[in-house]
């Protein structure tokens, strides 16, 4: 006697698919945002690398700048004598006016016809953003401020005297317009004071320093740029 087995499919009611239906959306919509957070998160960390990044770099530029302004401090004090700093040394970045009509950074909107410092020695001076280019206008050679050795940092200075005329000095009589340090410019006329009193009492211009511009551009690695400017006066 063979039996009979009767299966009867029972109807899934309507309201549990779309209950897994919802379920589906849902999850979606969760990996969607945690996709999205993800992807902001790694957006976030690279940014603060980058950010940290450029910060080291800017900081890197800002020292060896201060290593390279002490370089011209040494090449104007003890390599320079007082007849030599008369006139201008071109390839040693150094001229004996002070350059006022120049825009040093090339980077001054106010003014677009302001002439152009030669920083990178191209005769181009494709650095400026506008100007006139004077490639005869050139700061030193690269100087040697990266302790590494690799050379991922490219400082050069130009040092300008600030005097109006380049061959005279700042002295009493030399009518040269220079600026120069105060306390150090007049001396008391020794003849003043005479009971006949035949000569005013009055001051004259003495041995006088005129100041010196130097101004750093540092070239780092993230292509950061860091310039610094120093007056400096040699009167003891």
């Amino acid at each position: 006697m063979q039996s009979l087995s009767i299966h009867r499919a029972v109807p899934t009611p309507a309201s549990a698919q779309g209950q897994r239906g919802a379920s589906l959306l849902f999850a979606l919509i969760t990996l969607v945002a945690l996709a999205l957070a993800a992807s902001a998160l790694v957006r976030s960390v690279d940014t603060g690398a980058v950010v940290l990044g450029n910060l080291g770099a800017k900081k890197a530029t800002a020292v060896a700048a201060d290593r390279a302004t002490q370089m011209a401090i040494n090449y104007l004090a003890n390599t320079m004598t007082e007849a030599t700093r008369l006139i201008d040394q071109p390839n040693q970045g150094y001229y004996a006016t002070s350059k006022e009509d120049y825009d040093i950074t090339g980077f001054d909107g106010t003014d677009p016809a302001r002439k152009l410092v030669n920083w990178d020695v191209d005769g181009s001076c494709a650095y400026a953003t506008s100007g006139t280019c004077d490639a005869m206008t050139r700061p030193s050679d690269v100087q040697a401020v990266d302790d590494t050795g690799l050379m991922r940092i490219e400082a050069r200075y130009l040092i300008t005297r600030l005097c109006t005329t380049a061959g005279i000095d700042a002295k009493g009589t030399s009518n040269n317009n220079c600026a120069v340090a105060l306390k150090a410019s007049m001396m008391k006329n020794q003849n003043a004071g005479a009971i006949d009193q035949t000569s005013t009492r009055n001051f004259e211009l003495q041995n006088q320093q005129p100041f010196y511009r130097i101004v750093v551009r540092v070239k780092g690695p993230r292509n950061a740029v860091t310039y610094t400017e120093t007056i400096v006066n040699l009167a003891s």
